[in-house]
């Protein structure tokens, strides 16, 4: 970023360091709960720095404040900004961002595009590669979901919250196609492969509702240290589920979280209790949890939305 400054003015030098004071300035607001002021601040950064990658960044820093927010259309407003020009410090996360923006509008097709190009751009492939498949799943084309999340030779290198990821969503494909072993050798695989460097609890809680519903008992020795190094609302959601209680007993742990972490969150446990309910042969409940899962619009960037739906469609159709 300061390449672009080399040949700047004093008076353009001294811009650039008061607009990086600023944005400083702007994340702590957003951080402390002040979003009016948060906002405003980053405006403040934006207007003051000169033309330059940084510039850029600032817009697609508003731009994730935004959606993390729930306001999509700001979202997409700044992350566009991000773009052209002097473009910012990584286009192939804001390609990345623009697409959850667009899936959370309904806008599928822009949303598979903006992920082909921040792939184009050097994101991730096991990230690009999962997102894709759920893509591909909310236009109901499985086929192009699976070809997705088949394995590469060059997600070996890929970082591997990705790449557990993209097994979960390989886990969840199968056993959409009926295919309980294919799915069972997934869960085992992404067990496996967490295994020396744990696992998230979100994807923990995932892990255990898809065992449970293939009849494993208890939660893997990798899930339960998930739950136990990592007491937050989805190691809670794990006892909550298991009791059959509901998803008000969740809210004092999401209380703390934005917006739309607390709606995504939301989705995939409601998502899952549809899941062992449906298990459990209780198709009421199933269909209460899977309508609740897609309650909120914007968690249609998400993978359990659809998966709720795909879920619903079968249980109508039975």
């Amino acid at each position: 970023m300061f390449e672009a400054l080399l040949n700047a003015s004093d008076e353009e030098k001294m811009r650039f360091i008061v607009a990086v004071m600023k944005s400083s300035e702007a994340g702590q607001l957003l951080e402390s709960g002040n979003h009016a002021a948060g906002i405003a601040a980053y405006r403040e950064a934006i207007a003051l720095c000169p033309p330059c990658p940084t510039q850029g960044d600032y817009h697609l820093l508003l731009g994730c404040h935004f959606f993390a927010e729930g306001d999509v259309a700001a979202a997409e407003a700044e992350i566009l900004q991000a773009l052209p020009g002097e473009g910012c410090s990584y286009p192939y996360e804001a390609h990345r961002r623009l697409a959850f923006v667009r899936a959370a509008l309904g806008r599928f097709p822009e949303a598979l595009s903006d992920l082909a190009m921040a792939a184009e751009l050097g994101e991730d492939a096991a990230f690009v590669a999962q997102a894709t498949a759920i893509y591909h799943l909310a236009l109901g084309e499985i086929d192009a979901a699976e070809a997705a999340v088949a394995p590469r030779a060059d997600h070996a290198d890929c970082d591997l919250a990705a790449r557990c990821r993209l097994a979960l969503v390989r886990a969840e494909i199968a056993r959409l196609q009926g295919d309980a072993a294919g799915c069972a050798a997934n869960c085992t695989y992404l067990a496996e492969m967490a295994g020396s460097d744990g696992l998230g609890a979100e994807l923990g809680l995932s892990l255990a509702v898809l065992d449970r519903a293939d009849g494993r008992p208890a939660p893997r020795d990798v899930v339960a240290k998930a739950f136990a190094d990592q007491p937050d609302w989805a190691a809670k959601a794990w006892t909550i589920l298991l009791e059959g209680k509901s998803a008000i007993d969740l809210m004092e742990d999401l209380e703390s979280l934005s917006w739309g972490e607390r709606a995504e969150n939301l989705c995939q446990f409601h998502r899952l209790a549809g899941l062992l309910a449906e298990t459990q042969g209780d198709v009421a409940a199933a269909r209460r949890h899977y309508q609740a899962a897609r309650s909120e619009p914007f968690t249609q960037w998400c993978l359990d939305h659809h998966l709720a739906g795909m879920a619903l469609a079968q249980l109508e159709g039975a």
